[in-house]
């Protein structure tokens, strides 16, 4: 193990039988505790890239020498006679390339632009899964309570790009005239990503027609977050059971820069700020009718300014931050270890958590942004 040419850290999936304990602890956390006692054929398989909490037991097939040999026989017999047949794909991981969010590897129910998100919900994909998989991690946006993204840690350029992106593929993801889009963008204003919304959202004015805003002095941000809770507020009053709302979608960028929402002081204490409350208001009452949010903040104490709660985001996405706060967030302490000294293509991982479905999947966000010229 220590002579590995392959540094351990890129190998997410592991299959460890009966070995040495200094040699399986290297591969498999085990926080103090003796190895377990495998038998013959016996493994521990680990997809989380030594885990100790994805540790399962696994015991493998049992083939005979003879068996393995005539195998082994057919298959020169096969390669020989040189027969068509289809040929699979090599899956590479190069560790330093990050997907284009263009080349994403869609679930089939999300390849189609939907009026309303349904059953599927609308696909938010946020990277190419760390793990063998067939499709992309995906946060599905449905009108259910909670269903908000939280983007939050690491690196500002890497999460304000996970959460930009994001409001892309809502936009794909909805048909014409479907949907409206609130953009609240507290980036630098000589930072390269500032200019990214509205260069997104050029030339889809006649697909979406009015329904494109951008916030980012205090007035304009009032002015749409009371517009937004107000449309809430009506959906929340109609009498129609079967009645079905065009979603809107509000994202925030770099949310700790936003200074409206600052507490504002009081001779009894801190008081959450008028943009504050409005926005705690359509993070709670808003899914369920069709309104959704995608926020990024840099660290847990930024996001206390409002008083909703984590349980709002039934979407993470946890950069590296302290241990304390990816306890808090995933119940784990795996987003403190996501960044490795010397090693810069470790600040392009993440985790998405699902609290509703307890999912937890390390991942490597989209990188380079690919925009398209809309001809309706």
């Amino acid at each position: 193990v220590s002579g590995a040419t392959v540094p351990r850290d890129l190998i997410a999936n592991r299959i460890v039988f009966r070995a040495k304990p200094s040699d399986f602890s290297q591969l498999i956390e085990t926080r103090g505790r003796t190895a377990p006692l495998l038998a013959t054929g016996e493994c521990i398989y680990n997809s989380q890239s030594g885990s100790e909490y994805d540790n399962r037991l696994i015991r493998s097939f049992f083939f005979p020498k003879k068996d393995i040999d005539t195998l082994l026989t057919d298959l020169l017999r096969f390669a020989a006679r040189n027969q068509n047949f289809e040929h699979v794909e090599t899956l590479v991981f190069r560790s330093n390339d990050l997907p284009n969010y263009r080349d994403c590897k869609m679930a089939e129910q999300h390849t189609a632009a939907k009026e309303f998100p349904g059953s599927d919900g609308i696909g938010i994909y946020l990277g190419e899964s760390i793990a063998i998989s067939d499709v992309d991690v995906c946060a599905a946006i449905r009108n259910e309570s909670n269903n908000n993204i939280l983007i939050i840690g690491g690196e500002p350029d890497v999460a304000e790009r996970i959460a930009m992106t994001s409001t892309m593929f809502a936009r794909d993801g909805q048909k014409n005239k479907s949907a409206s889009f609130y953009m609240m963008n507290f980036t630098e204003s000589y930072d390269a990503l500032n200019s990214v919304p509205k260069e997104a959202f050029s030339g889809f004015e006649s697909v979406f027609p009015d329904a494109i805003h951008f916030a980012s002095k205090k007035s304009e941000v009032l002015e749409d977050l009371n517009e937004i809770k107000a449309e809430i507020e009506k959906r929340e009053a109609t009498e129609d059971e079967d009645a079905r709302f065009h979603s809107i979608y509000l994202s925030i960028y770099a949310f700790q820069r936003g200074v409206m929402f600052d507490q504002e002081a009081t001779k009894y204490g801190a008081k959450v700020s008028e943009s504050g409350t409005l926005l705690d208001y359509i993070l709670k009452h808003g899914p369920m009718v069709g309104v959704h949010t995608i926020l990024q903040v840099d660290n847990l104490s930024n996001l206390s300014r409002i008083d909703s709660p984590l349980q709002v985001f039934d979407h993470k996405v946890v950069l590296q931050m302290s241990e304390r706060d990816s306890n808090r967030l995933i119940d784990s302490p795996a987003a403190s270890r996501l960044f490795v000294l010397n090693r810069p293509s470790s600040k392009f991982r993440a985790y998405y958590c699902n609290t509703s479905r307890n999912t937890l999947i390390k991942f490597k966000p989209y990188g380079k942004f690919d925009f398209e010229t809309y001809e309706g």
